[in-house]
C-alpha cells in the first residue's frame, strides 16, 4: 500500500483497520462461506462511510472490551460483543450473517501503522513524558486496589458475564423446544416470538422455557451484579465515588492527575447507571407475568456501543 499525499492519520486510521477487516472476510471465503464482490463494497462503505475506527476506538466505556462486526452485508451490520458463545448464538440465529473480530483488525492495523510511522513519522510527540510521572500512577495503583479490595469487577468483566449467562439460556431454550420459535426482527429487535408455538402445547412449553430463562440467566445475573457491581453494593459504590471525588477537590491537584479523574469518574458514573438500569430490568423481568417473548439484541449498527449490557 502506498501513502498518498496529505492524507490525515485519522483517514490512513480507517484505511487499515478496513483492511484488516477485509483480509477476514477473504479468508472466510477461502474456508467456504459464499462471499462475493458486493459483500466486500459494502463492508467498505460500512467502515468508511461511519468511520468505524474512530467509533470503535471512541467509546471509551468498552476500552476492555472485545468487539466484533456481524453483518448480511445487505440489510444487517451491527458491532456487538466478542464473546464466543454470544457469537455462536447469533450466527445460529442469522445464519445468513458472518463474523468479523474486530479487535484483530484493532491489533493488525495498529501493528502496520506502527510500521509507517517508522517510516514516515505519521505522529508527533504530543508533550509531556508521562512514563516517570510517579504520583499519578501511585494514585491509579491506590484507585485499582480500592476497586479490588471492594471486589468490584471491572466493566468489561461484567458485559462478558452477562451475555454468557443469556447465551448459555438461549441455548438451553433452543434445544428444550420441539415447536421452533420464530425469530423475528421488528422495530430494531431481534426477537424469539413464543405465540407461535401450538396451542396444544403452548402451556407446558411456555412453562418449560420461562423456568430456563429466568433461572439461568434472570436469577443468575441478578446474583452476579449484587455480588461483583458496584449497583448491589451501596457502601463500596460510595467509597469509591468518594475517593475519586476528594481527590478532584483538592486545591493544586497535579494536571495529569486531574486529567485521569476527569476521564475516569464520567466513565465510572455510566457504567453505575448502566449497571442499574440493567439490574431493575432484570428484576422486571422475572417477575413479568407475560412471557411470550425473549428480546435477543438491538440491530442497530452502533447500539451496542451505546448501552452494551443485554438486552432483557
Amino acid at each position: 500500500m502506498t501513502i498518498k499525499k496529505n492524507i490525515t492519520l485519522a483517514e490512513l486510521q480507517e484505511i487499515l483497520f478496513w483492511q484488516s477487516l477485509n483480509k477476514q472476510l477473504i479468508t472466510l471465503k477461502s474456508k467456504g462461506r459464499d462471499i462475493k464482490k458486493p459483500d466486500h463494497q459494502a463492508l467498505q462503505s460500512f467502515c468508511f462511510q461511519n468511520k468505524l475506527f474512530s467509533k470503535i476506538t471512541g467509546a471509551s466505556i468498552l476500552d476492555d472490551t472485545p468487539l466484533s462486526l456481524i453483518s448480511d452485508f445487505k440489510t444487517l451490520s451491527l458491532v456487538t460483543a466478542n464473546i464466543p458463545q454470544w457469537k455462536n448464538l447469533l450466527s445460529r440465529l442469522m445464519p445468513n450473517t458472518h463474523t468479523l473480530d474486530c479487535e484483530k483488525a484493532l491489533v493488525d492495523s495498529f501493528d502496520v501503522l506502527s510500521k509507517y510511522d517508522r517510516k514516515y513519522n505519521l505522529t508527533r510527540e504530543a508533550g509531556g513524558d508521562e512514563s516517570d510521572d510517579e504520583e499519578l500512577y501511585e494514585f491509579i495503583n491506590q484507585y485499582i486496589s480500592l476497586r479490588k479490595e471492594n471486589r468490584i469487577k471491572d466493566f468489561s468483566e461484567i458485559i462478558n458475564e452477562t451475555y454468557r449467562l443469556k447465551s448459555i439460556a438461549l441455548k438451553k431454550i433452543m434445544a428444550k423446544i420441539t415447536d421452533k420459535p420464530s425469530l423475528q426482527i421488528a422495530n430494531d429487535l431481534v426477537v424469539i416470538d413464543l405465540s407461535v408455538l401450538r396451542k396444544d402445547d403452548k402451556s407446558s412449553q411456555l412453562e418449560k422455557i420461562k423456568h430456563v430463562y429466568v433461572d439461568e440467566y434472570c436469577q443468575k445475573a441478578e446474583t452476579f451484579m449484587r455480588t461483583a457491581s458496584v449497583v448491589g453494593q451501596r457502601m463500596k459504590r460510595e467509597n469509591i465515588l468518594s475517593f475519586l471525588q476528594k481527590k478532584s477537590a483538592q486545591k493544586k491537584l497535579k494536571p495529569s492527575i486531574n486529567d485521569f479523574i476527569g476521564y475516569e469518574l464520567p466513565l465510572y458514573k455510566s457504567e453505575m447507571d448502566m449497571e442499574n438500569k440493567f439490574l431493575k430490568n432484570v428484576q422486571n423481568r422475572i417477575n413479568a407475568k407475560d412471557f411470550t417473548k425473549i428480546n435477543i439484541c438491538n440491530v442497530k449498527p452502533f447500539f451496542f456501543l451505546k448501552y452494551p449490557l443485554p438486552l432483557v
